[in-house]
């Protein structure tokens, strides 16, 4: 039930990217729970119906009071935070037809399926691609290799496994928001995909853990060292896109990462074997990203659209990944159900446009 109220005041917060771990955590809940089956079914239900509550309370109250004494609702196109939620800001991000955008990926020179527009390319190699790859994709492989075998070793467990269902769970979330992400022909910035960080440490901490246990096996010990060796040569990928920026780093990630995957598969001979192959496999595995964080904290930004790492990595909003948005302007009459103006945002360094004069209608408003 509480999690039904976590999930409602989410949706407060994010509209319907709340609901995006909404099928993975009731697959999860219905799987997994130790109670029976049609207990379990009602909880369901009775989470569902706390959710709504805890959610639908504020948007019934926007709904239903009177349009011409409360603001207008920014965004929407009828004054309707329904229309907006589910129109703007839901479906429109999927499909790219959000009337009223500053420029949606799946209209008239956006990006459909597969096609290139202002939110990038589309498809199922979004997350790795040379604008989104180095912002979260460094332990993505990984991830998803550590999930299976987290699986694997777990298949066995009786229902109510705590670790397959956390394996579950986050390996759900992960699929579910990396799914949306990749096909969603809408607006799509680069930072939205730290959505997707929680799962994939999540799934890498746990992955390694239960493989590290078993590591006595020859097959753990070489999950182990592929995981490490293939996200040390993802890293190479990627620290390739932008060659310039310290480029001693690049050649010593696969070195280090590929001499850690050969001790991980000797480590059955010793516990201190392993345990170096273990420290040099971590290290390699996250001096990528831990560069690209550094270069961000160093750098100077302004705007709400930052991204990760160096000014040379691949951006969709121009220098330094900044993009300016166009500024929606509502005049005062707007609650009392005047149209609303749209002004575009200067760019920088362009003088703001002067505002125009009210007319005789609008001052006696």
């Amino acid at each position: 039930m509480w999690a039904g109220v976590a999930v409602g005041f989410a949706f407060l917060t994010k509209t319907l990217q709340a609901f995006l771990i909404l099928p993975p955590l009731a697959v999860l809940y219905a799987v997994c729970a130790p109670v029976r089956l049609r207990k379990r079914l009602g909880q369901l239900a009775l989470s569902a119906g706390v959710m709504v509550v805890a959610g639908g309370w504020w948007v019934a109250v926007v709904e239903l009071w009177p349009a011409s004494s409360r603001p207008y609702i920014g965004g929407s196109q009828t004054n309707s935070f329904l229309e907006l939620t589910f129109g703007y800001n839901g479906l429109g991000r999927i499909n790219g037809e959000e009337t009223g955008s500053v420029g949606g990926g799946g209209g008239p020179g956006g990006g459909g399926r597969g096609g290139g527009g202002q939110w990038g390319e589309t498809g199922i190699g979004r997350m790795v691609d040379s604008e989104i790859g180095g912002q979260i994709a460094w332990l993505l492989p990984a991830a998803l290799l550590l999930l299976v075998a987290g699986l694997v070793l777990t298949r066995r467990a009786r229902r109510t496994d705590t670790a397959r269902a956390a394996f579950v769970a986050w390996g759900g979330s992960l699929l579910m928001t990396a799914a949306v992400f990749s096909f969603m022909a809408g607006i799509f910035h680069q930072y939205y995909t730290v959505a997707l960080a929680p799962s994939i440490a999540a799934l890498v901490g746990m992955g390694a853990t239960v493989l590290w246990e078993e590591r006595a096996a020859w097959w753990a010990c070489g999950v182990l060292g592929a995981a490490v060796a293939g996200t040390s040569v993802w890293a190479y990928v990627l620290l390739g896109r932008t060659p310039e920026y310290l480029p001693w780093l690049r050649p010593t990630v696969l070195a280090v990462g590929l001499v850690a995957a050969g001790l991980l598969l000797a480590g059955r001979a010793g516990r201190h074997l392993a345990l170096t192959a273990a420290g040099l496999g971590l290290a390699a595995s996250v001096a990528g990203p831990a560069a690209y964080t550094l270069s961000t904290v160093d750098s100077a930004h302004t705007g709400s659209i930052v991204t990760a790492g160096p000014a040379s990595a691949g951006r969709m909003g121009g220098p330094g990944g900044l993009e300016v948005a166009p500024v929606e302007v509502v005049p005062a009459g707007a609650s009392r159900g005047l149209p609303r103006v749209r002004r575009r945002a200067a760019s920088p360094g362009e003088r703001e446009p002067e505002p125009e004069p009210e007319t005789e209608s609008e001052r006696a408003a």
